[in-house]
């Protein structure tokens, strides 16, 4: 039997109660019987048991070795597997509704909505890298208090992009308050300092030339960017396309390389330099789609790991 997944399941039961809700009686629930993943890079637990107690994991183990506490409630996942909630670093909310994409789109209930269905696929944490309306910071505080059912939100504020460069009007519809889009080195430091107030979690600047049909952010803004977001205690996020710019942004300190590079194969000593921790990054031609989210400055790690899906 194929396994499927019980994460949207142990999340639903996970989560505390919102705000508005009224407080519940103790409940235990006990997953028994299936394969558990619990993220600690470990070898699958088969026949393994998760405890839930007051929407709190409690204990994981071998089934014949956790006891089942007095009046639980037991849900048998024979020929499942349970694992963590999941979690996506480059995503973005608001933006899309059916087939349609633009402002129009940045409402309470859309995003909500896709909150509650990133839940319901396990993602239990969201990464909205850019391109929010000033609503994002009211809905971030909601999520962190789940005041709604659904993913906690965590992300970028508006974004820093270029005057009639990237992100691309055209594709993205954006409203002027989805975007700073600066053309001196002042206005992107100001940019920043007015994400810092609305306390953001990062920064991300767009480096792209869109396969060259657009202007590309220069060096002395998204240095001044890097710059003001760092000494304002946060991380920025570079969106690029090349490497040429790839390696440019990262000389001049990013943090997150936000996608993979995409024109040409990626050299091995691309991420190292003198006092850094070396990062093999394997060549575009080997993957179908390179994530790098790792990167290593100065003996300090800045980012996660590389992850890639193997080219066929």
């Amino acid at each position: 039997m194929r396994s499927r997944c019980l994460t949207a399941a142990l999340l639903a039961l996970a989560l505390p109660l919102s705000a508005s809700a009224a407080p519940a009686a103790s409940r235990t629930v006990v997953f028994q019987g299936g394969t558990v993943l619990d993220g600690s890079g470990g070898q699958p637990l088969e026949g393994g048991s998760v405890v839930v107690r007051d929407g709190k994991i409690v204990s994981v183990g071998l089934a014949i070795n956790v006891k089942v506490p007095k009046g639980a409630e037991v849900i048998d996942f024979k020929g499942q597997t349970l694992l963590p909630g999941l979690i996506s670093d480059h995503s973005h909310v608001g933006q899309t509704s059916g087939t349609t994409m633009g402002s129009q789109n940045y409402t309470r209930e859309n995003v909500e909505k896709q909150l509650r269905q990133f839940a319901a696929y396990g993602v239990t944490t969201v990464t909205a890298l850019g391109m929010n309306r000033p609503l994002f910071n009211e809905l971030r505080k909601e999520a962190h208090a789940d005041s709604f059912t659904g993913a906690d939100l965590f992300g970028a504020g508006q974004g820093i992009g270029v005057p009639e460069g990237g992100p691309p009007q055209a594709m993205t519809n954006s409203a002027p308050d989805q975007l700073f889009r600066p053309t001196t080195v002042e206005e992107a430091r100001a940019a920043v300092r007015t994400l810092a107030k609305n306390r953001v979690d990062l920064v991300k600047v767009w480096v792209d030339t869109f396969l060259g049909k657009l202007p590309k952010m220069k060096p002395d803004i998204y240095k001044a960017v890097i710059d003001e977001s760092h000494k304002q205690g946060l991380r920025v996020a570079a969106h690029i396309h090349d490497l040429e710019d790839a390696k440019a942004v990262v000389d001049a300190g990013v943090d997150i390389i936000a996608h993979g590079v995409r024109d040409q194969p990626v050299d091995a000593a691309f991420g190292t330099d003198s006092g850094t921790t070396p990062l093999r990054i394997p060549g575009y031609a080997e993957h179908r789609e390179l994530n790098i989210t790792g990167v290593w400055r100065q003996g300090r790690k800045v980012a996660g790991k590389l992850t890639g899906a193997p080219a066929p």
